[in-house]
């Protein structure tokens, strides 16, 4: 990840916003939130060794690569609701925003009933022995 050019990105779509506001706002409205997808994918496109890393990790784990699946698919959701959320907002739609939000928090809570339900099975065991 190149972080000089993320800031580098987030300076010039900021001048740009300034500059364009007052003759363009349509666009000056818009070229923050392609900047976003810009960036989010460069972020995304170097989490793949961490993502690797942790599978590998995972694999020795008995249930490991269920949970750890779960979870990364948590965090995506998670960050993608947020990363809408924030580009509603910033357009002036709270009311949609707190929605994604919520949508993102329903998909979460799905997501981890399968890692739920192995809890509670673990914890049944171990009460019966």
């Amino acid at each position: 990840m190149k972080i000089i050019a993320i800031c580098g990105v987030a300076i010039i779509t900021v001048i740009l916003v300034l500059l364009l506001k007052s003759q363009s706002p349509g666009v000056a409205s818009l070229l923050p939130s392609f900047s976003v997808i810009i960036i989010t994918l460069s972020v995304l496109s170097a989490l793949t060794p961490i993502l690797s890393f942790v599978l590998e990790l995972s694999e020795n784990i008995g249930n490991g690569k269920d949970i750890i699946g779960i979870l990364i698919k948590a965090l995506g959701v998670a960050l993608l609701t947020q990363i809408i959320s924030d580009i509603c907002k910033e357009n002036g739609s709270s009311t949609l925003a707190s929605t994604v939000e919520q949508a993102g928090n329903v998909a979460i809570l799905l997501a981890s009933v399968p890692l739920m339900r192995s809890l509670i099975n673990e914890i049944a065991e171990i009460l019966r022995q």
